[in-house]
């Protein structure tokens, strides 16, 4: 009788481990997308999110090469400030002096591109861009917020 409880036990356990190693949450990585078309930014993500790594991915649908905007707005600022500081969306505009960090990442046309940024307690702003090295921002499209809460 004993053999016959072998296999038994054993699959018990081997179903237990199963079990247990469903179950176990796994660390999925964030990902947002920005997708670019020469006209809009498109923010494909949610607006609030945990304090940590956050991938970020730009997609360039255009012919020009294009860069993705991350800053961090100072404390007090709004996503409203920065429209009305943008203006019309295509503007060609710096980072404003009020926010932290920008983040300047560039993509060729018609290739994804993703960058993984650590993000910490704060309002983001993401916005997509066409930008020349030498003389800076040609247009700004702004794409959207992100809220980063404390853990």
């Amino acid at each position: 009788m004993k053999l016959g409880r072998a296999p038994t036990l054993g699959l018990v356990f081997g179903v237990a481990l199963a079990l247990l190693t469903a179950c176990t949450p796994t660390a999925k990585p964030r990902e947002v997308v920005l997708t670019f078309d020469g006209k809009t930014c498109h923010y494909d993500g949610p607006k609030v999110i945990a304090e940590g790594d956050l991938t970020v991915v730009l997609n360039n649908q255009t012919d020009l090469e294009a860069s993705l905007w991350v800053v961090k707005l100072d404390e007090g600022r709004t996503w409203q400030d920065l429209l009305g500081y943008i203006g019309v969306p295509g503007s060609s505009v710096h980072p404003p002096e009020w926010s932290s960090g920008s983040i300047i990442k560039t993509t060729s046309p018609d290739n994804p591109d993703a960058t993984i940024f650590t993000l910490r307690k704060g309002l983001y702003a993401f916005c997509c861009c066409t930008c020349n090295e030498l003389f800076g921002p040609r247009g700004v499209w702004p794409g959207a917020s992100l809220e980063v809460r404390g853990e």
